[in-house]
Order: structure tokens, then sequence, then C-alpha cells
């Protein structure tokens, strides 16, 4: 994260939970938070202070952004009969003959 979005983080948990730092110890947090990516740099404010009873730590910080990473890369999965199976594997052969078709015709192979 850059330097603007670490200390707008730092500034929203310094507000909600009523906390200063001393400067050596927002010197830690910044060279470990400059590894969480700026796109969920609003996620993870938005997580911890939901989450956290009290100031964040940096492995606080870090268990939210893991979260939000594993969120945003589920895969959902679909159980599929043996029968619908086939009926898309058929369909998907007759897409792929038409395509096939489709080319020659245009190639004036027909």
């Amino acid at each position: 994260m850059n330097k603007k979005n670490f200390d707008l983080m730092m500034n929203k948990f310094s507000l909600v939970f009523e906390r200063a730092l001393n400067p050596s110890v927002i010197s830690i947090y910044w060279d470990i938070c400059s590894e969480v990516p700026d796109s969920q740099v609003n996620t993870v404010i938005r997580n911890c202070l939901k989450k956290c009873q009290f100031f964040p730590r940096p492995a606080d910080i870090f268990k939210s952004f893991d979260e939000t990473a594993m969120e945003s890369h589920k895969i959902e999965t679909v159980e599929v009969t043996d029968e619908e199976r086939e009926r898309n594997l058929k369909m998907i052969k007759k897409l792929q003959d038409d395509l096939v078709k489709k080319v020659s015709y245009k190639e004036g192979k027909e």
C-alpha cells in the first residue's frame, strides 16, 4: 500500500480505537503493512473495524487481508450428473462441428 493509504488506515484505527501510537511503532506497522495491495486497503480497514475489539496488530491486518483474498478467489463447485455431463459434451461436440462447417463454408470448401 502507498503511504497515503497507510496514513488513512492508521488514522481511522487511531480514531475508532482511541489510541495514538509511538512513531517508532508506526514505522514498524508501515514496514509490514506496505505489502498490502492498495486495491485491498479499504476492505482491510472495514474488516478490521468490524472484527477487531482492540487496535489491530499487524497480524490482525494480515488476517483480514488473507480473508479478503480468499473470498475473492472462491471457486464454486457444481455437482453434475452423468446424464447432464453427457448432454453437455454432446452440445459441445455439436457446436464444434457447426463451427468447422462455418469455417469450411467461408473458405469455399463446401
